[in-house]
């Protein structure tokens, strides 16, 4: 996933969860948790990519070898 994409996901989540919270007047404890997942889901989601990039980092580093 690009990081453009992964950021536009990002957004539509946070969004979301604004929308949601403000419409049907979710408890603040609920909005917390649900934000805090969403943040723990983006940065699990840029720890997968940044070690991705890393493997192919050092693939290609052994390939050059």
């Amino acid at each position: 996933m690009t990081a453009k994409k992964s950021k536009k996901i990002q957004r539509n989540i946070l969004s979301t969860i604004l929308d949601l919270s403000l419409n049907s007047k979710i408890h603040l404890k609920e909005l917390f948790l649900r934000f805090y997942s969403t943040l723990i889901f983006i940065f699990y989601d840029y720890f997968l990519y940044f070690f991705y990039k890393f493997i192919q980092f050092a693939s290609k580093k052994a390939e050059k070898k």
